[in-house]
């Protein structure tokens, strides 16, 4: 089991990596944190900092909100790569276990997700060092900021995210369909956003809003929302009350979903529907046959004879050549 887990992880891990949506990507995530931090820390930026806790707890999470994007690209392509390819049927026969199928390759899939949105991060630390921004925009950097907030919300969110596009993937086989429920995805949750809100919101309801927010972002305004400027720039976000039950909330239901996913996959090819086809049934006519025909044309013997001579000499010919 280990050789054939290391086996397939190293393959599919080393797969995406040569690929080119892969570094594709990783530089677009990378150019999102360095111009997010460049066009925040202009010169009419004088209030918050750009690198506080708070503010990189609140773009990370609007970065995973677009990552559903990147996930699909992962996920899909490693379950439905062996259908496009018309493999599946060969790896399928082989003794392989699900389990060692299923397993290892989500897991790659997921790995190669993170690595490659990881690169935002690199992104916002070379963007608060650019010569020429607003330093009154600037804070200390705070390294503890940038761990926790992958934890809370990137490690979840992705997984999330990676469990529905590989919930997608694996019941159609089509890369279309991932792509398609994974923007249906991302529209939903805007729109939800903007029709929400989260200054008119009722407080009564904002706990439920908040624990029903698959990324936490409502989760995480309510501890920030009333607060002042220096504890926007200053405090940590603290892991607990509704943040940590939205948290946990989530992450059973991702586990609950891939598991779902995974013991209801089909160790069997997807073949097409038979289509049934009406069969057009026609009474039978009786054919009338002239006993009387006579050919048009009737060769005479001695064209025949004389074909019969050419052939002959024709054969005898390449017989002869032959020799």
């Amino acid at each position: 089991m280990k050789q054939a887990f290391s086996a397939i992880l190293r393959f599919e891990t080393f797969y995406h990596l040569r690929r080119p949506t892969f570094w594709l990507i990783a530089i677009l995530f990378f150019a999102i944190g360095l111009t997010d931090i460049v066009a925040k820390a202009g010169p009419g930026n004088a209030f918050f900092f750009v690198n506080s806790p708070a503010e990189i707890f609140q773009v990370t999470i609007w970065y995973t909100i677009f990552g559903i994007l990147a996930a699909s690209a992962f996920v899909a392509e490693t379950f439905v790569r062996d259908s496009n390819y018309r493999m599946e049927a060969l790896i399928l026969a082989t003794p392989i276990r699900k389990r060692d199928y299923l397993t290892t390759r989500f897991i790659a899939a997921f790995g190669m997700t993170l690595l490659a949105f990881s690169t935002y991060i690199p992104g916002m630390l070379l963007g608060t060092v650019i010569p020429g921004l607003n330093p009154f925009a600037l804070g200390a950097f705070r390294p503890e900021a940038y761990v926790a907030s992958y934890v809370l919300f990137v490690l979840p969110n992705l997984f999330l995210v990676s469990a529905i596009a590989f919930s997608i993937a694996s019941k159609t086989r089509s890369i279309i369909i991932t792509y398609a429920g994974a923007i249906v995805l991302v529209m939903l949750y805007l729109v939800s956003l903007m029709l929400v809100g989260v200054d008119v919101i009722d407080f009564e309801l904002y706990r439920i809003w908040a624990m029903l927010d698959p990324f936490g972002f409502y989760a995480f305004e309510e501890k920030t929302l009333t607060w002042t400027v220096f504890q926007h720039n200053n405090l940590m976000p603290s892991l607990g009350g509704t943040l940590l039950w939205n948290r946990l909330l989530w992450i059973t239901i991702a586990v609950a979903g891939w598991m779902w996913s995974y013991h209801t996959y089909s160790m069997k090819v997807m073949g097409k529907s038979p289509v049934k086809t009406k069969v057009k049934t026609t009474k039978s006519q009786p054919i009338n046959i002239n006993r009387n025909y006579s050919p048009a044309y009737s060769p005479a013997s001695s064209l025949l004879w004389q074909q019969w001579i050419n052939r002959a000499w024709f054969e005898t010919n390449l017989i002869l050549r032959g020799c």
